[in-house]
């Protein structure tokens, strides 16, 4: 086993040679300055607030590098997952990111951020360097709160009643909390893409974050101890920046070792990795809250889909009983469609099977046949286009009628 990983190692290697991009050239453009880098128009839209006070960033390509004569185009959300960024679908280029290709595709395509990213890093009154409370938060709160106020936008600057909506792991998290939680919501989707899908997680495989989950009741209240809230926390996250101009944009060696972090978290899959393209995913700070991660911990424990665990006395207090409850998802009635796969540690292929058994409106469900694509592939595989996108531009003309 050990020969035949090296001897597929070399081989990728060999390979990479021949594939080089500019992507190291790239590390330190923000998702804007790729865009406009890569010739296309894009619009940005600073501090929009939420209901709770954070100040959010969205960008806009309105359309693709050639403006076709349309009255109007129909608008896609992309949302991206835990500890990522609008960045990462216009990071690989117009040969593979996704924005691009729904740009020239002729959508009006919109790049959501998350709070805490570093493009969405203020708030009306907490300071994220020196306010605890700026981090008290889980994906459920990006759910009800950073979701409307990104659809109110979008809404008021197209006019456009509906939306399609694309989200990468914990961007379809927060999509099933919103339309759960806020079932209005159903109504302005026309059909929701779900990349690397994440509800249930009783089959959640990768062993190092399995294992963290099992203890989230005994580092939990030490993070908050210490006053940890955030991962990675100051001045590491720099510190990670630094390592990796230093060792991942080395070709050869250090290359591979910092690949082989990815696919610990994500799966193993060399075959579909450019190596060049792992230095620019490192290159920024990329920072989420303690809670979100405890909150996913829970879920992975329990094996069930629901609200943060506060403590008994909390949750009766919060939710009038002594468990926090599920979230409902007979009431998620947008047409849904799940992409998913075999080699994904995050997204267990048994657990998309329970979600689209209680998805009321699941249209459409695709288990990708490359049986070691991870899930990181879907924004950076080598064949993302023939494997993923392809299909999805198929569901997206299905349930849109450009006009």
């Amino acid at each position: 086993m050990f020969k035949l990983a090296l001897m597929v190692w070399i081989c990728v290697l060999v390979l990479q040679e021949s594939v080089r991009t500019n992507i190291i050239d790239e590390m330190d453009l923000s998702t804007v300055q790729l865009i406009k880098k890569n010739g296309y128009p894009v619009e940005i839209y600073n501090n929009i607030v939420t209901e709770d006070g954070y100040l959010l960033d969205m960008y806009r390509i309105p359309h693709g590098k050639i403006r076709k004569k349309r009255k109007s185009r129909n608008p896609v959300l992309l949302m991206h997952g835990l500890l990522g960024t609008s960045r990462d679908y216009v990071l690989t280029g117009p040969e593979k990111g996704l924005a691009y290709f729904l740009a020239d595709r002729d959508y009006d395509v919109w790049l959501g951020n998350a709070r805490s990213t570093i493009y969405s890093k203020n708030h009306l009154r907490l300071n994220p360097d020196t306010d605890s409370d700026f981090w008290d938060y889980s994906f459920h709160e990006i759910a009800i709160y950073d979701l409307p106020a990104k659809f109110a936008i979008i809404k008021n600057v197209t006019k456009k009643e509906r939306l399609s909506y694309i989200g990468m792991s914990q961007g379809t998290t927060v999509f099933y909390i919103l339309a759960s939680m806020k079932p209005e919501y159903n109504n302005y989707v026309n059909v929701m893409v779900a990349l690397a899908p994440v509800a249930y997680m009783a089959n959640f495989y990768n062993p190092m974050y399995r294992l963290l989950a099992k203890f989230e009741p005994i580092w939990a209240p030490l993070a908050s101890l210490i006053g940890l809230h955030r991962i990675p926390p100051p001045p590491i996250d720099q510190l990670l920046v630094e390592a990796n101009r230093r060792f991942c944009t080395q070709e050869g060696f250090f290359q591979v070792i910092c690949a082989n972090i990815l696919f610990l978290s994500g799966g193993y899959d060399p075959l579909q990795l450019n190596l060049t393209v792992v230095p620019a995913l490192y290159e920024i700070k990329r920072t989420a809250s303690i809670r979100q991660l405890r909150h996913y911990s829970q879920n992975i424990n329990s094996g069930l889909f629901r609200q943060f665990d506060f403590g008994k006395k909390v949750n009766l207090e919060k939710y009038g009983s002594p468990k926090p409850p599920a979230y409902n998802l007979t009431k998620v009635t947008a047409p849904t469609a799940l992409f998913y796969s075999e080699g994904d540690w995050i997204t267990h292929a048994l657990d998309v099977e329970t979600l689209s058994e209680e998805l009321p409106n699941c249209v459409y469900k695709y288990k990708i046949p490359y049986k070691q694509f991870n899930h990181y592939d879907y924004l950076i595989a080598n064949d993302v286009v023939s494997m993923v996108y392809q299909n999805v531009f198929y569901v997206l003309e299905k349930y849109n009628k450009i006009i």
